[in-house]
């Protein structure tokens, strides 16, 4: 097989360059902002599925967040507990400060053990599964931080074949 090009240290074939692209084109065509955040995580979910998807536009000094998912999760619950914690998350304080919207892990600030004494662990995080994510933020205006956000599975917890 011909490679196309190379990410990083990852050979791109020609026909992942084409996944990409056909992501990047039914992104582009999200008809208005209510379709926009299923539409990026149904397209991103395309190329390299989750166990859950997230698409966070937070602004925690206004006490305001807004959430979808894939798949559809009850997020009432969570909501609130998530205003109240959602500052000891360390992904969304680094982005917050810095306006630094790279692509960062829960683990590049805090072990897990670290993570399972917080209360945004407790209230949110741990009974969503939550134990591994990636966080890429978005522009959006000053204050307020867009995301999205992929939840992984625990190797512990992967099915053995």
């Amino acid at each position: 097989m011909e490679y196309f090009g190379v990410v990083g240290t990852v050979a791109v074939t020609e026909r992942r360059w084409q996944d990409v692209l056909a992501v990047a084109c039914g992104i582009f065509n999200a008809e208005d902002m209510d379709k926009f955040a299923p539409v990026v995580l149904g397209e991103i979910d395309r190329l390299a599925p989750a166990k859950i998807s997230w698409f966070n536009g937070d602004d925690p000094l206004a006490g305001r967040a807004r959430v979808a998912s894939r798949p559809y999760i009850d997020r009432v619950p969570f909501l609130g507990a998530w205003r109240r914690w959602s500052h000891q998350d360390p992904v969304l304080a680094y982005m917050m400060n810095t306006g630094d919207g790279s692509a960062r892990r829960l683990s590049d600030f805090l072990t897990g053990e670290e993570l399972h004494v917080l209360e945004l662990y407790t209230f949110v995080y741990g009974p969503l599964g939550v134990e591994f994510q990636v966080v890429v933020g978005l522009p959006a205006p000053e204050a307020s931080v867009a995301g999205i956000a992929r939840t992984f599975v625990a190797e512990s917890s992967r099915p053995r074949h």
